[in-house]
């Protein structure tokens, strides 16, 4: 289901969650519809998270950066206005979700998710430095698998 900005203000919501996994391959939302709906929640005065990350195929294949690299142009491209005013950053945490770790039996590890966590600072520093970068997939604590 789909919500309009303003209803989520309605409702006394402070926060929206963009580029989900699910809503990108169940509903085949693009890079560019999800930086198109971050430019909308933020004018709205929403908060945003907004996941990024890549399938298995892409994982396996070597095009991890490239996914991420499209993904976070995407978000600070010249046509999005986040880039335009960057105390809308302050806004924004982006989730590193990558699709391969979300229902599938498979985790990341540490070193996966710091590297991915370490490549994203890199591509936002000149613009969002106060980005905070979670992790939206499936781990293990302690033997046990936490999704």
């Amino acid at each position: 289901m789909t919500f309009r900005a303003d209803m989520i203000k309605d409702l006394g919501c402070d926060w929206t969650i963009l580029g989900h996994s699910e809503r990108r391959t169940l509903f085949r939302e693009c890079d560019e519809t999800v930086a198109r709906k971050l430019v909308t929640a933020v004018k709205s005065g929403l908060k945003v998270i907004v996941c990024v990350g890549e399938s298995l195929e892409e994982r396996e294949s070597g095009r991890t950066e490239d996914v991420l690299t499209r993904q976070i142009n995407y978000i600070k491209s010249s046509k999005n206005v986040i880039v335009e005013n960057a105390q809308n950053w302050n806004q924004i945490v982006i989730a590193y979700e990558p699709i391969w770790a979300i229902g599938t039996g498979r985790v990341a590890t540490s070193s996966q998710v710091q590297e991915a966590h370490r490549f994203i600072r890199a591509l936002i520093d000149t613009v969002g430095k106060s980005v905070k970068i979670i992790y939206g997939g499936c781990y293990f604590l302690r033997e046990q698998r936490f999704c």
